[in-house]
């Protein structure tokens, strides 16, 4: 109740933190993102190789990495634009937030 928008972050931990995918203003109707697929209307941050959108997760063989895929309630259409650093997108996201989760995955190859 009172979400008007909502965000989500995929984070390395393993990786000091890299943003992998950072997306925010998503409408609530929506209930499903495809991976690399941004709905209409959001707007996403730079991630770890320093472009816009989805960058999948793939560590070298051998070396497990540590995600944390967290979703944000947000009460207010936040201002915040395409392109934008992935610390201050998330930092919007949490500021902005009604409610938080996570769930933590590991990715090996």
């Amino acid at each position: 109740e009172g979400t008007v928008t909502w965000g989500f972050s995929i984070v390395d931990q393993t990786a000091l933190d890299a943003a992998h995918w950072v997306a925010a203003n998503i409408d609530p109707a929506i209930n499903r993102v495809d991976a690399g697929v941004v709905p209409a209307g959001a707007v996403q941050s730079l991630n770890r190789v320093n472009k816009v959108g989805y960058a999948s997760p793939c560590p070298k063989a051998g070396e497990p990495h540590t995600f944390v895929l967290t979703v944000y309630a947000v009460s207010q259409q936040l201002e915040v634009t395409d392109g934008m650093d992935g610390e201050t997108m998330l930092t919007s996201l949490e500021a902005g937030s009604l409610g938080i989760t996570s769930i933590t995955f590991t990715v090996t190859r």
